[in-house]
């Protein structure tokens, strides 16, 4: 609470705070993750009112978009034209809710390529992501090695095993680059450890489009890696760990059923 209520005061001042915010609870879902111990409170939504509030009073950032300006055109129509779509809907509230929808994720996206305006800041957006996305891997790992992890069955914010296996692929590369470019040592650890923590989710999610999506990251990080030994050897260590990952995932997780004692005839 106090991260939304903080992140939604600063937004006023510094719309670029809250988006970070908003981007952390995008990821985390904290209503879901926490389900038992928070408030039913609407945590992104008060984030996201202020965020928006700050970014009008600031100007609504920079709209100098160069070559990416036929995209972002594209996607400003295509809401606004789902704006007025809704209105001449038969169905009024579904039609709303479709809106909300997705007005949850291109509206957040516009203020922040207006926002952003430095590599800086780019790389702490990434930084977020994976910190998110990490901390939200060690949560699912604690519940599968306590045994409370069922693939079929598991839902975390909307999304089934399925879902949620995809979004970890989405940031086990990025994981991968933030931790072979860091500058520090614990950034690397930081970066590298979401990375395995996320690829240990895939596997154990029981998830056949989310492992094959794994499989073919990895390919395109070794093409995109830079030639170098260090980096090779950066790219080894990542595969040895994925390797070791199966061993784990076999050892552990759902309860099984205890094992019939042989009974032993009395001499």
């Amino acid at each position: 609470m106090l991260l939304a209520y903080g992140g939604a005061f600063a937004s006023l001042f510094r719309p670029y705070v809250g988006l970070l915010v908003y981007v952390c609870f995008a990821v985390i879902k904290p209503e879901a993750l926490w389900e038992f111990s928070l408030p039913r409170w609407h945590y992104s939504r008060i984030i996201a009112i202020a965020l928006l509030l700050g970014w009008v009073i600031h100007g609504c950032g920079n709209w100098k978009f160069g070559k990416a300006t036929p995209v972002v055109a594209a996607l400003l129509g295509f809401w606004l034209w789902l704006v007025v779509s809704a209105n001449f809907a038969l169905e009024s509230n579904v039609a709303w809710y479709h809106v909300e929808q997705l007005s949850k994720t291109f509206l957040p996206v516009l203020v922040g390529i207006t926002l952003i305006d430095s590599v800086a800041q780019l790389r702490q957006l990434a930084w977020v992501i994976v910190v998110s996305q990490g901390y939200l891997a060690y949560e699912f790992n604690l519940r599968y090695y306590d045994g409370f992890f069922v693939a079929k069955e598991f839902s975390h914010g909307g999304l089934d095993n399925n879902g949620t296996a995809i979004t970890m692929v989405t940031c086990v590369g990025l994981a991968f680059f933030l931790g072979l470019h860091a500058d520090r040592w614990w950034k690397k650890a930081v970066a590298f450890l979401a990375a395995a923590l996320m690829a240990h989710v895939v596997l154990f999610s029981e998830s056949r489009g989310g492992m094959l999506a794994l499989l073919i990251s990895g390919i395109m990080t070794f093409l995109l890696i830079p030639k170098g030994i260090k980096h090779f050897l950066a790219f080894g260590a990542a595969v040895a760990v994925f390797c070791v990952l199966p061993e784990l995932t076999s050892g552990s997780g759902s309860p099984r059923p205890p094992r019939r004692r042989r009974r032993i005839p009395p001499p």
